[in-house]
């Protein structure tokens, strides 16, 4: 009579583990899929993934998941490199969500959408997907930056003081089917939306109140919510504190890689005489 009793025990405890297994395994497959990795954190980064409210700090190589949300504090940035080769950068202050990712290199289509909910980002895009329904957009609460293979700089300005490029002024959110080079763009007093094509090639197109304008590389628009974008304008010397400051603020340095000596050797045993 002795033995029934350890025979149960030892059936109870199998039983739990088998169904502790289980509930790992859906844990675990619950996961959010991973797009990319950061490949620069400076200061506090936290990342917020779907279904937990509560944020992580993000580390250098953690990886970058699916509908998750970037925010970084006072003095931090970071870099994120997805798997289709494109790269967003995120200045301080700033918190973006990735809202959609769709990456079928087979049938040469590629779906990255990010909402930018507060502060600036930066993006290069290094392709172009021919694919049907292939697109590249950060979307801010009241305008869509579209891309095609460029590098450019998009934020939301909170609200600036006058100034105007180079001299006089033109009405904030007047459109032009094409860049117009002689135009100027007053920089309003309220919040707007923000975009410098720092790329040598690839256009960007900004949309806001049912409208869009083409930025060219080495141009610059804005939109105000409520009303068209403005005709861009090139970025001078003279731009803007506001437009110099989103693209210095989006710089955001690679960490260095660490190699060990043997990791050091093997690459450079290739090119030695």
């Amino acid at each position: 009579m002795m033995y029934a009793p350890i025979r149960l025990t030892s059936a109870l405890v199998a039983l739990m583990g088998l169904c502790h297994g289980l509930a790992g395994g859906a844990l675990q497959a619950a996961e959010p899929e991973s797009l990319g990795t950061f490949t620069a954190v400076q200061g506090q980064v936290q990342m917020t993934r779907p279904g937990v409210a509560v944020p992580v700090s993000v580390k250098l190589s953690d990886a970058v998941v699916y509908k998750a949300v970037i925010e970084t504090q006072e003095a931090s940035r970071a870099k994120a490199l997805f798997l289709d080769d494109s790269m967003l950068a995120v200045a301080e202050h700033s918190k973006v969500q990735i809202n959609e990712q769709i990456y079928d290199p087979k049938h040469g289509k590629r779906t990255m959408v990010f909402n930018l909910l507060e502060g600036k980002v930066r993006a290069l895009v290094t392709k172009v997907f021919q694919g049907p329904g292939s697109r590249f957009e950060i979307r801010t609460p009241t305008a869509v930056a579209a891309a095609r293979g460029t590098y450019f700089v998009l934020w939301i300005e909170k609200g600036a003081g006058e100034q105007g490029l180079p001299s006089g002024a033109s009405n904030p959110g007047a459109t032009a089917p094409a860049t117009d080079e002689s135009a100027t763009i007053s920089l309003p007093n309220r919040e707007f939306t923000g975009l410098a094509n720092i790329g040598d090639s690839g256009n960007v197109d900004l949309t806001s109140n049912g409208q869009t304008v083409t930025v060219k590389p080495g141009h610059f628009s804005i939109a105000v919510p409520g009303q068209p974008p403005a005709a861009p304008v090139p970025l001078a010397k003279s731009i803007p504190s506001q437009v110099s400051q989103a693209i210095r603020a989006t710089s955001v340095v690679n960490a260095p890689k660490s190699e060990t000596p043997h990791e050091i050797l093997k690459s450079t045993a290739g090119s030695m005489p």
